[in-house]
């Protein structure tokens, strides 16, 4: 009987992890990219040059400083976890090939 494995022979299961921290990886940065995106649309309407003191835009990026941290532990956690399993699965492996 093959051994239970967590990560080893499930391929997809990588892959669902990486497209949820890509997808995390993009809603940590969006108070960067929706902030510079709307300071350059208010820019391009009014004619005035947007930042930080005269605009609501500019201050969204600040943002980026709270949500990529968090994220940054998030991803850290989950690789430990990986890794982890990757070795539990290993091990398992290894015990199930020995007679």
């Amino acid at each position: 009987m093959p051994p239970n494995t967590f990560l080893w022979g499930h391929p997809w299961r990588l892959v669902a992890i990486f497209i949820v921290l890509l997808a995390g990886g993009i809603v940590a940065s969006s108070p960067i990219w929706v902030g510079l995106l709307g300071m350059h649309m208010q820019e391009v309407s009014t004619g005035v040059q947007a930042n930080e003191g005269n605009s609501a835009w500019g201050v969204l990026p600040w943002l980026g400083m709270v949500t990529l941290p968090i994220y940054a532990l998030v991803v850290a956690l989950a690789v430990k976890v990986c890794l982890i399993l990757l070795v539990i699965d290993v091990c398992r492996k290894f015990k199930a090939r020995r007679p």
